[in-house]
């Protein structure tokens, strides 16, 4: 069973709380190279986990609050990670919603994607809730067992938006 919890390397947040949903949250300062290794090296730790226990999930990776661009190498590192892990990706990986309200960040990941084409569907969402929803019909296409906190969720964003809090989504902490 994937553990459900939250990790932080750096300012990226790795959490898996609400799974079969795990998010990934970049902060909004430039992280080290060496967090950034050792998130995507927890990243695949449970997706092997996954595979092992044959849980499919949605991913949701949040890059709303980056104020600074990746470097080259980090650029680099996560291309590398992509290809490396391209495989177990479409074993386990339902999709990822990317939360990238930034023109600059989209064409950002964009270019990632030419060094290293997503094994699995992506799509660019201007907010949170937006990539939730996403994760949640992914799953459900699947036939995900879905968990009491991922239904609530799915509840709360049906809702005009006018009737939710205003995040949409709270992170547990």
């Amino acid at each position: 069973m994937v553990p459900r919890e939250v990790n932080d390397y750096g300012g990226i947040r790795l959490v898996t709380v609400d799974w079969p949903i795990m998010l990934l949250e970049f902060t909004e300062h430039r992280v080290a190279d060496d967090d950034l290794r050792a998130a995507l090296a927890r990243f695949e730790e449970i997706m092997r986990e996954s595979y092992k226990t044959r849980e499919k999930f949605s991913l949701v990776t949040d890059l709303s609050r980056i104020r600074q661009l990746p470097s080259a190498s980090q650029r680099k590192i996560a291309a590398d990670w992509v290809n490396g892990t391209r495989e177990l990706t479409k074993l386990t990986n339902l999709g990822g919603a990317n939360v990238t309200p930034s023109a600059v960040i989209r064409g950002l990941i964009t270019a990632i994607y030419w060094l290293a084409r997503p094994a699995t569907p992506a799509t660019f969402v201007a907010t949170r809730d937006e990539a939730m929803q996403q994760a949640i019909r992914w799953l459900e296409q699947d036939g995900a067992l879905l968990p009491p906190s991922v239904i609530a969720l799915k509840d709360k964003l049906a809702q005009p938006a006018r009737e939710r809090q205003p995040s949409g989504w709270s992170l547990r902490r």
